[in-house]
């Protein structure tokens, strides 16, 4: 190329002739190839530039592509936890609103089951007065709530050591009513104002109670009777001659028929206390009037006397 250096490359050789050993000089034009080799070393040398920034963007890139990857692994982790807690929460979530839904029906069922006793019970008992009523009492009890004995007792002394019976229902008839001892039997408990309640085992926890075993009863549930002032006037009391639910003892419908049944002996004492009184006035207003009867009958014969003896002191 114009204005370019020549670059030679010069080969001697020694050539023996008849005349004499020559010198032969070859000189030979190699600036294209220095050329081509310069342009080879500058592509080389840019190729390793280009390669070596390659190199450094493609482990940039790979880098982030790592840090990317790890971002994105916890991420999932953290997604992971999320999703683990929600389904947890789902679940606990569910079961709270399982057991809500058990307990409400159950709640139902039993105002369900309640409302049948007392609407029974009421229909059993509503005609039904004075004397009357406890035995109706007791029978539509034991039937509604499944029981083979029912009664109504009420308290003889206090602190009470002495019941009677206002009523017994003995499975399939009306007891006769008798007077007990309170000691060594459940109903102790009951008559000192504890809700009593016995869901199995009754006659071992009982062993001096005969009347349990004569009955085959296992079970006992009583509830105080109480009046106004909250003494204890007696006693609503179930047995049965197998185990009773563990929840029991906890139907409103026992404590509203032992309210009802603290009314009706309230109302039976109040009558009996009544009749009392009349008698006792009935027998005094007699006293008063058999008083008024001599005091009278005492002057009719003491005027007639008076007078003879006036005659016999004048004669």
């Amino acid at each position: 190329m114009p204005g370019e250096p020549l670059r030679v490359n010069l080969s001697v050789s020694r050539i023996h002739t008849s005349p004499g050993p020559l010198g032969l000089v070859v000189a030979r034009d190699i600036s294209a190839r220095k050329r081509a080799e310069e342009v080879l070393r500058q592509a080389h040398d840019e190729l390793e530039i280009r390669v070596g920034e390659g190199t450094a963007e493609l482990s940039e890139a790979n880098e982030r592509l790592h840090q990317e990857i790890d971002e994105r692994k916890a991420a999932q982790e953290q997604l992971n936890k999320s999703r683990d807690l929600l389904e947890q929460r789902v679940r606990e979530r569910t079961s709270d609103l399982i057991t809500a839904n058990r307990q409400l029906r159950q709640e139902i069922d039993e105002r369900k089951r309640t409302e049948y006793i007392l609407q029974s019970i009421a229909e059993g008992t509503s005609s039904d007065l004075g004397d009357d009523f406890f035995p109706s009492l007791v029978r539509n009890l034991a039937t509604s709530l499944n029981v083979r004995y029912a009664f109504v007792a009420e308290c003889l002394d206090w602190p009470t050591t002495r019941v009677r019976t206002l009523a017994a229902w003995m499975g399939d008839r009306l007891g006769e009513n008798l007077e007990y001892e309170v000691a060594g039997t459940p109903c102790a408990e009951t008559v000192s104002g504890m809700r009593t309640f016995y869901a199995r085992e009754l006659q071992r926890l009982f062993p001096k109670d005969r009347v349990l075993v004569e009955l085959g009863a296992e079970s006992y549930c009583g509830l105080p009777v109480c009046d106004a002032s909250g003494q204890v006037i007696g006693h609503v009391a179930v047995l049965d001659d197998k185990p009773m639910d563990d929840d029991f003892s906890d139907l409103p419908a026992l404590r509203i028929l032992a309210a009802r049944a603290a009314a009706e002996l309230h109302r039976k004492r109040a009558e009996e206390q009544s009749q009392q009184l009349s008698t006792e006035i009935a027998h005094v207003f007699r006293l008063s009037t058999m008083g008024e009867l001599a005091s009278c009958l005492a002057h009719e014969i003491n005027q007639p006397l008076g007078i003879i003896a006036n005659n016999a002191r004048a004669c």
